[in-house]
């Protein structure tokens, strides 16, 4: 866990965690450079210290990484199952909005439970700016860290007292530093709700077409067009062709190139 910012820094939080608690699973199977090093010492009743350095440092390394590729792949997971968090709460003045720190961690917390992870902040402040470190741990896994600095309003015409300045650029850092660490998108629910659009059936179809008849049309769409026609697989201009029409040309065509490589060993396609 992350240990409180050094004595030089003026003001110094708390570790806050903030996920619930974890179950630790059961040990990854046993590292096989650590099985060589206790094979090496049993076998030869000893080695030199530089030899067993070597095997420590060699062990270290592949410890290291193992944690890596464990807490990237939980992230990675984490991040599939997350949604997309509106922006329900309007910002100052009223000329943005944005998703609240609250809002986020009730929405990630039951992911963070399923899949092992940790969230923890601390912080320091210099002068007028703060700065939170967000860091997130796996179990048996490495730890992350994402820090944000931003500035405490010091407009002398804001309303709020000096603490209560400094905690509300707390909680600023604290969302873009959590946001950054975990990969977390928000936006306008308007765009949550209005997707980008999807390609159409016909236009996939036309892709699909496109990729199967590659190895006759060589890049030129006429090439692929007076294929498809001569061929009947199609009665007239490629693009007034309807989904369906064009799905029949896709099983057509993989039926002629599957037999033209069957008739032809490898050879040129007879076109």
């Amino acid at each position: 866990m992350p240990t409180n910012t050094k004595a030089t820094t003026k003001r110094t939080s708390s570790t806050e965690l903030v996920s619930t608690p974890i179950t630790t699973p059961a040990l990854a199977a046993a590292n096989p450079v650590e099985t060589l090093l206790a094979s090496a010492i049993e076998k030869s009743g000893g080695m030199e210290a530089p030899s067993l350095q070597g095997l420590c440092d060699l062990f270290s390394m592949f410890d290291e990484k193992r944690a890596a590729a464990l807490t990237d792949q939980r992230i990675a997971e984490f991040q599939a199952e997350c949604p997309i968090i509106p922006k329900r709460k309007k910002g100052y003045g009223g000329q943005y909005m944005f998703s609240p720190l609250p809002d986020i961690v009730q929405t990630i917390r039951p992911l963070l439970k399923k899949h092992g992870i940790t969230i923890a902040f601390d912080s320091h402040t210099e002068d007028d700016r703060v700065t939170a470190r967000c860091t997130v741990t796996v179990a048996n896994g490495a730890a992350r860290h994402s820090s944000f600095e931003c500035g405490i309003d010091t407009n002398a015409k804001n309303s709020m007292s000096r603490p209560q300045r400094y905690g509300a650029a707390l909680t600023f850092a604290k969302r873009y530093a959590l946001i950054n660490a975990l990969g977390i998108v928000c936006a306008d629910e308007a765009d949550i709700d209005d997707p980008a659009p999807q390609p159409t059936s016909l236009e996939s179809m036309k892709q699909q077409l496109w990729v199967i008849a590659r190895p006759i049309h060589g890049g030129d769409v006429a090439v692929l067009e007076s294929f498809l026609q001569d061929q009947e697989f199609i009665s007239g201009p490629l693009k007034e062709c309807t989904a369906e029409q064009l799905e029949a040309a896709c099983a057509s065509t993989e039926a002629f190139l599957a037999e033209a490589a069957a008739s032809n060993d490898g050879g040129a396609l007879p076109c």
